[in-house]
């Protein structure tokens, strides 16, 4: 994982509503999504309503789960990139 964005929790002791509303949707803690279920949180994170979070809250969730800074401008792109995180995991 990126050095900043592991500091950044770190040092925040900050947990990111979409990533907190998407572990109690898989009934799993934070760490459980990035370490064993990514891909099931991948795909959780595409069925919550693009208004319901913040871009920068989507920025945060997807460099956790991704492991590299993510810096989307709109919902809608975030979303679109993660449709293609996961269509190449199965490749």
């Amino acid at each position: 994982m990126n050095q900043r964005i592991k500091q950044f929790f770190l040092k925040k002791r900050h947990e990111p509503a979409l990533l907190a509303a998407v572990a109690r949707r898989l009934g799993v803690s934070l760490p459980d999504l990035r370490d064993w279920c990514p891909l099931l949180s991948l795909q959780a994170l595409l069925e919550i309503e693009n208004s319901t979070f913040p871009v920068e809250e989507w920025n945060l969730a997807l460099a956790y789960l991704l492991g590299r800074p993510c810096a989307f401008s709109y919902v809608f792109e975030a979303k679109a990139y993660t449709k293609t995180v996961i269509r190449r995991w199965w490749l």
